[in-house]
């Protein structure tokens, strides 16, 4: 079984939600800047993966501008998320810390949405206590709760749909860069594979990642984005015109 992480252990991984680009301090519109790492990082793939019901995709290989948060190198890695019929700029994007994250496979299957813990007040405990309780509050509005893995060249993180920061952190299992993962059917079973030969399988235990969503609450998937959702043609971060999707 895999132990879940803490919040000090996982903030470099907590996700960022994001909205449309803002303005600059004198109201100009802000400087582009590419959404996607380029060809000097060599991976062994670039793995984006749509969620089971459709609402979002997850690409690999993002960066950020981190500003003054990483010193010399303001060029944060991360993973962009978007939502199906909105991809004129992302709706949120999960720091990978160091290296780029690589491949991302959902869970193929949904979950109830977990009971809420009750909002925190000053008799509850300290503020360090309150930044836990924030990093657990729902960032993703679904009725259902999505799980998803992703991989860094050294890293398995484990995430949900219903809390900002990760719910699994595994690190060092390997002499060579991690290249790939894959879920079992039932959900239970993560692998991944590495250039060293070798395989990590993490086992999650009965109810360890949440209630299974019952048939009866499964969603239907849209054949496309509702009208009001169209995708309209956007200029990708590498400048070649991009035709609707």
């Amino acid at each position: 079984a895999v132990a879940t992480t803490g919040a000090a252990a996982t903030a470099a991984a907590t996700v960022t939600t994001t909205g449309v680009a803002a303005t600059t301090g004198d109201g100009s519109a802000p400087a582009s800047s590419r959404l996607f790492l380029d060809d000097s990082v060599a991976t062994f793939c670039r793995r984006p993966a749509w969620s089971p019901d459709g609402r979002v995709v997850l690409i690999p290989c993002g960066q950020y501008d981190a500003g003054s948060n990483r010193g010399a190198d303001k060029v944060g890695r991360t993973t962009q998320v978007y939502a199906r019929g909105c991809y004129d700029a992302p709706i949120a994007h999960l720091p990978a810390g160091a290296k780029p994250s690589i491949a991302i496979r959902f869970c193929p299957l949904l979950f109830e949405l977990r009971a809420q813990a009750p909002e925190f007040t000053a008799a509850l405990g300290s503020v360090l206590e309150a930044a836990a309780m924030d990093l657990r509050r729902p960032w993703l509005p679904l009725p259902h709760k999505l799980v998803w893995a992703l991989i860094t060249t050294d890293s398995i993180i484990v995430y949900d749909s219903q809390q900002s920061e990760p719910l699994a952190l595994v690190q060092n299992t390997h002499f060579a860069p991690l290249t790939d993962l894959a879920w079992s059917p039932d959900g239970n079973i993560l692998v991944a594979t590495s250039h060293d030969g070798y395989v990590t399988l993490l086992r999650f235990d009965g109810g360890q990642l949440g209630t299974p969503l019952p048939a009866d609450k499964q969603p239907q998937l849209a054949a496309s984005p509702t009208a009001a959702a169209q995708p309209r043609a956007i200029a990708p971060a590498h400048g070649a015109a991009l035709g609707a999707a």
